[in-house]
């Protein structure tokens, strides 16, 4: 017997078939799939804000609701074009032949379903388009598992108009047009009910930093305003609103650790369909050992490399496209790569739009065959940043001495209090001190995003009528004095975490008897 010509026959490309039988995915078996596909809170948020800026929003608001015990749903709310009454069901639908443009930022017809099936059990959108009249669909995944059937259930045009799309419902006004995706029965959140507070501080501050960094270009272009607020269903209104800031990852012109970066290098390549494309990389060098925000971010060293954009929205920030390993010279090293949306496919981009896997022809030539006008590689950008990196060492790093923003009259007083901070006028990082809103349980917190301290301006009355004059300047220098040690670093720790819970439970005794 001639094996090879069986091999050929059984690997051929077309074959014949005896038959054929439809086999439906079972729902209760796609319900598992779609709450296992890996999604993190901020990615699947970030997922849902896609569709708001593909709808043409100008402002968008993520609310956490709250009781004080339970985080009962999640919302994300814009002022976009809305969904017509004739798509409403299309865009519900699971999986669906998606016609949106090559420039969306949506691409398979599923964002907005799995991405709420990770998070929550029950997903319900309502919606207003302009001319038309207002729609509201719901999938509840209890229900899909009792049935074992996809029932879509439909909103009564009555309890939309009395109950959703109200003038009072949120910050962002729908009188016009809008959408509001509602993620609840999230019981899935495992949170001990006494820390409802710290869990969403962390929480909230993560989504922040990652929409941030993810959407800083439509930010920085002001294209669309994002906030995130939590509101109390105890209480009936809001306890906080912050509003997302663009964390853009590469280095300002007075920030740039080589005089010949940024460079703009091309790579060019030959899609699955044969057809030749092309995409730019702007790479760049920070100078090292910056205290930047924008160059910190949460984690240095595993946010050096490629920073991908398509259709200008962050997928993957950072790593060097399984080509080669993290390595601490290089954190200095990034690189924008605008990725053209034709080349999905060529590199698996995944449902969640928050990674790729890499062709391997891509990855054997990259680094020498995308090049600048002048010929310069990706290769000599990286010898260039670790060169750069070394001859930084063995040299004194940035020191900071932190010290708050204080305005004591008295001028002796005010030389003797900057000492205790070893305050030096060629070495300074003054930090400032705000009047915000903050959770009741907080009379202070610090704003590591903006280097401040934070001061719950529900308490700004009690606070200055106790300590009048220069003794809240006291006060601050003592707060300043106590977390001394954290002031600087990029994120919250535990010892932080722990400092600021003393603090705070002990300025809640003293105001609170001189409530």
């Amino acid at each position: 017997m001639n094996h090879n010509i069986n091999l050929i026959n059984i690997f051929r490309v077309n074959r014949t078939y005896k038959d054929s039988t439809e086999l439906n995915p079972e729902p209760r078996g796609q319900y598992e799939l779609y709450k296992g596909l890996g999604y993190s809170i901020p990615e699947a948020l970030s997922d849902l804000l896609d569709n708001s800026i593909d709808a043409n929003a100008t402002k968008a608001e993520i609310r956490f609701v709250r009781t004080d015990k339970t985080l009962e749903a999640i919302e994300i709310i814009d002022n976009g074009d809305g969904i017509t009454s004739d798509y409403i069901e299309t865009a519900m639908q699971i999986a669906y032949a998606s016609n949106k443009k090559s420039s969306s930022l949506g691409k398979f017809g599923l964002g907005m379903k799995t991405a709420s099936f990770s998070l929550a059990d029950r997903l319900t959108v309502v919606s207003r388009a302009k001319n038309d009249i207002p729609v509201g669909r719901c999938w509840d995944l209890e229900m899909i598992q009792a049935e074992n059937k996809w029932l879509l259930y439909e909103l009564s045009r009555e309890e939309i108009e009395k109950e959703w799309l109200v003038n009072d419902y949120c910050k962002v006004d729908l009188s016009d047009t809008g959408t509001i995706v509602n993620l609840d029965k999230i019981d899935k959140f495992s949170i001990a009910t006494t820390f409802i507070g710290e869990y969403l501080d962390t929480l909230i501050r993560k989504v922040e930093f990652h929409i941030g960094l993810h959407f800083h270009r439509f930010l920085e272009n002001k294209k669309i305003d994002i906030s995130i607020t939590t509101f109390d269903i105890d209480l009936g209104d809001y306890v906080s609103e912050i509003k997302v800031d663009p964390i853009n990852p590469f280095p300002p012109k007075n920030k740039r650790g080589h005089r010949d970066y940024p460079k703009i290098h091309t790579y060019k390549m030959k899609s699955q369909s044969g057809k030749l494309q092309s995409f730019n990389i702007e790479t760049h060098i920070w100078t090292p050992n910056s205290r930047k925000e924008e160059f910190q971010l949460d984690e240095k060293q595993m946010r050096q490399g490629f920073y991908w954009y398509r259709n200008n929205r962050i997928i993957q920030a950072g790593g060097w496209a399984e080509i080669s390993k993290f390595e601490s010279h290089l954190n200095i090293a990034r690189a924008a790569i605008d990725f053209p949306s034709s080349l999905d496919q060529d590199f698996g981009l995944t449902v969640g739009k928050y990674k790729f896997k890499y062709p391997q022809n891509f990855q054997d030539n990259f680094y020498e065959k995308a090049k600048s006008p002048q010929g310069s590689t990706l290769t000599n950008w990286r010898t260039t940043a670790i060169s750069v990196s070394r001859s930084k060492e063995g040299t004194k790093a940035n020191k900071y001495d932190f010290y708050p923003k204080f305005s004591f009259k008295n001028s002796t007083l005010k030389k003797d209090v900057k000492t205790i901070f070893n305050f030096s006028e060629n070495s300074v990082a003054p930090i400032g001190v705000v009047w915000s809103s903050l959770e009741d349980d907080k009379v202070i917190d610090f704003d590591f995003l903006n280097t401040q301290v934070v001061f719950n301006k529900k308490y700004k009355k009690i606070l200055e009528d106790l300590l009048k004059g220069e003794a809240l300047d006291i006060f601050t220098v003592l707060v300043f004095t106590n977390l001394k040690e954290s002031i600087g670093k990029a994120k919250h720790d535990k010892n932080t975490e722990k400092k600021l819970s003393i603090i705070n439970k002990s300025l809640q005794e003293i105001l609170g008897a001189n409530d």
